[in-house]
């Protein structure tokens, strides 16, 4: 007998999804029917221009377990996995990038890290590194440790687009987030840790291949990074003074 409400929730933001998205959604679904947990599958399209929506909606209306949240247009991936959150129902709830560089048999020990008591359980990025991608690794590791510096945390991969969440402690996170963009990851994981929330971050081997279009701007994407690695300090300073001053 199916629970009114799932025991996992796995959201799949997309933007222009249509070349991978039903083989990629028929691994994922391959890898949850293999398990004992009640989950729902949650598309959340982020204003596609191509087929995506149209992919999503035949898979919806075949698999009583899917749904498809649609934006009218494109809004940003952090914000499209919020409203993923807000509209699961699973006790566990999380997210994974659709490409499958980090494959979908990892949700299983993330899903059970959170079942034994972590808030926050993500993929910690291992590079099978090739020559095609070498400058998404470098950018990759050299933000990382930038984000240590400045931000004076313990967070190894804030960026990786594969995590899972207690749901009851990610509601609140979502309510003191500002930025909707790729920097949502990196505040979702910091504000985390200054909650005092317990995260585990699982190594799990990450794979591009070498057809997969590449969607880093290095400058553009610098600057965005930059810009707001700067803006978030001044506010997590402002936080930590706050808390040292009320003890």
């Amino acid at each position: 007998m199916q629970k009114d409400n799932p025991d996992l929730s796995v959201i799949i933001p997309c933007y222009n999804e249509e070349l991978i998205l039903e083989d990629n959604f028929n691994n994922i679904k391959d890898i949850l029917d293999r398990t004992a947990f009640e989950y729902e599958i949650i598309f959340v399209d982020d204003g596609s221009k191509d087929k995506t929506v149209e992919i999503a909606k035949k898979i919806a209306q075949k698999d009583k377990k899917t749904k498809l949240i649609c934006h009218d247009k494109n809004i940003g991936r952090g914000k499209a996995v919020e409203d993923g959150i807000w509209a699961s129902r699973g006790k566990i709830v999380g997210f994974l990038d659709i490409d499958l560089q980090v494959p979908a048999r990892y949700i299983i020990p993330l899903v059970i890290e959170i079942e034994k008591g972590t808030d926050v359980a993500t993929a910690f990025r291992v590079y099978d590194i090739r020559l095609h991608m070498i400058h998404r690794f470098i950018l990759s590791k050299g933000y990382n440790r930038l984000l240590r510096f400045m931000l004076n945390t313990s967070i190894k991969d804030s960026e990786t687009g594969f995590k899972f969440f207690s749901r009851e402690k990610a509601l609140p996170l979502l309510q003191e987030i500002k930025e909707k963009h790729w920097f949502w990851d990196t505040e979702v994981m910091v504000r985390a840790e200054l909650r005092g929330y317990k995260i585990k971050e699982i190594p799990c081997l990450c794979i591009r291949e070498e057809a997969q279009k590449s969607t880093v701007r290095i400058f553009k994407d610098v600057r965005y990074y930059l810009i707001n690695l700067f803006r978030f300090k001044k506010e997590m300073e402002r936080i930590r003074a706050k808390k040292r001053k009320n003890g």
